[in-house]
């Protein structure tokens, strides 16, 4: 049996890329981002490759379990891969 590989933080931060561009495509999504983070379109688009805003962009998709599912089912993705993601980017 082949162990899992690992992931590394530049597979965790293109996980957090991918989640901008899946809730950057769902008005409703980041909407909800911009009011609940009070960034607007150009702070994200500036923040984009920010440690910080990816720990947040998973910490927003981790709490909404059906936007969560969406994205697993439109990517190459398991929940369990977000998690681990953000574990990942959020060790020092």
């Amino acid at each position: 049996m082949a162990r899992p590989k690992l992931m590394t933080r530049d597979s965790a931060e293109t996980i957090a890329l991918e989640v901008l561009a899946f809730i950057a495509a769902a008005d409703s999504a980041l909407d909800r981002l911009m009011t609940l983070s009070g960034l607007d379109r150009d702070t994200l688009r500036r923040r984009a490759n920010d440690p910080e805003l990816h720990i947040a962009l998973l910490d927003f998709i981790l709490s909404d379990e059906q936007l969560l599912v969406e994205f697993c089912e439109t990517s190459s993705y398991e929940p369990s891969a977000i998690h681990v993601a953000h574990h990942v980017l959020g060790q020092p």
